[in-house]
């Protein structure tokens, strides 16, 4: 079974995670929607939604919005918050969503880079692209590799709800690591997140050579320029089509 499978659905993942900032989620949304001038009723994928917090809050701003992601557990706990425009479906990344072309495709907060075979990163890239309307935008937001290996190897114990979680994060060529160990009522249990290495300037060549045509590279969730150390590598993308009308450059 791939980590993703079995983290993901796990009772702990959303345990560990509660705390994440619902507030900076929106607060980012709302800038990337006002960047990409798309309209109200715009149709948009929300590509591997987890629990649904970015997709909940597009929806609330007049989106119609779909999103698609593997994990059971994570659907339903984002099935549990219905909204009319807003529509959920387990679906792998890796393949279109048939029968759909949606203006925008958002990629969100590092899901991507998952998979041991790495052609699986351009499939992710490619079925984006056959998902977009011509002249749609793919969002890709992922880590920056320079901000974040400076600071590896790391270790972290937390408590949440009775639940001793033991983090330790590093780097083993081309992963960069997070091993868990969760320690809950005298059982203990053992998990791993990973994602591929890959500079903003290597995950750029693999948009383009999926035919895309980048648009803007940002550097963080305030969506300001990139740097060397930028904690964030967001790539706003174009499906190309002749004469579209395209966002300003950053």
């Amino acid at each position: 079974m791939n980590w993703f499978e079995s983290w993901f659905d796990s009772p702990w993942y959303p345990i560990l995670y509660a705390q994440r900032d619902e507030e900076e989620a929106a607060a980012f949304i709302e800038k990337l929607l006002n960047r990409l001038q798309l309209s109200a009723g715009a149709n948009i994928l929300d590509l591997a939604c987890g629990r649904g917090r970015h997709a909940r809050r597009m929806a609330a701003l007049g989106m119609s919005v779909t999103g698609v992601d593997l994990s059971e557990k994570s659907l339903a706990d984002a099935k549990s918050q219905p909204m009319t425009n807003l529509h959920y479906h387990r679906h792998d990344m890796r393949h279109p969503l048939p029968n759909h072309k949606f203006d925008a495709v958002l990629n969100l907060f590092t899901s991507f880079g998952y998979f041991d075979d790495p052609d699986d990163d351009l499939r992710v890239i490619r079925s984006a692209r056959s998902s977009l309307r011509a002249g749609g935008y793919l969002v890709i937001d992922y880590l920056n590799p320079n901000s974040v290996l400076p600071g590896l190897p790391t270790d972290e114990k937390i408590e949440r709800s009775g639940v001793h979680f033991t983090l330790r994060r590093h780097y083993k060529h081309p992963w960069i690591l997070k091993d868990i160990t969760v320690e809950d009522s005298g059982s203990v249990h053992h998990f791993q997140e990973k994602v591929r290495y890959y500079l903003p300037s290597v995950l750029s060549g693999l948009l383009t050579s999926c035919g895309f045509e980048i648009r803007t590279h940002l550097g963080d969730y305030q969506l300001n320029r990139p740097h060397e150390q930028s904690p964030r590598a967001i790539f706003i993308c174009q499906n190309p089509i002749q004469d579209s009308n395209s966002i300003p450059e950053a």
